[in-house]
């Protein structure tokens, strides 16, 4: 079990967001411990120490300068904070493995953040689809009702 508050974690995990967004990756890294894992599934990317997780962020952040991410729900259990976000932007540059598309996108992602103690980041895990420049506001999914016939 750990001393940090769930408070705390909730605190550590809205902090991630803000650091996220403001587009600098030293001091988004300066978060996580010293051996800090970033995973993100999509891409099956691990980044592992902080100058490997502050160059994920900055090859983000030039491909979608004005990437906006906004937590939808938050839960904390023991060490771990559990979120569901919003993330938007327009895809500028490309990427290292996909090719800009200059369309602005909206999609739903999560994040599991582990933290240590100190209320150090030990590791995170993103999971979202690499599908996201095609990404669409929630509020425009198709929606079925429950009496809309399934469609296979």
């Amino acid at each position: 079990m750990t001393d940090i508050s769930s408070k705390s974690i909730e605190q550590i995990s809205r902090r991630w967001v803000d650091l996220f967004k403001d587009r600098d990756g030293i001091a988004f890294a300066a978060q996580y411990s010293d051996t800090g894992e970033y995973i993100d599934h999509a891409f099956q990317l691990r980044r592992t120490g902080r100058e490997s997780i502050a160059l994920h962020i900055d090859i983000w952040s030039n491909s979608i300068p004005n990437f906006e991410m906004k937590i939808a729900k938050i839960d904390v259990v023991g060490s771990r904070s559990m979120f569901s976000f919003v993330g938007s932007g327009t895809f500028e540059k490309d990427l290292p493995t996909m090719a800009a598309t200059g369309t602005t996108f909206s999609y739903r992602g999560f994040i599991v953040l582990s933290v240590n103690e100190q209320g150090l980041i030990t590791r995170t895990e993103e999971f979202y689809s690499t599908s996201f420049p095609n990404g669409i506001p929630f509020e425009d999914y198709n929606f079925r009702g429950s009496s809309a016939p399934l469609v296979r």
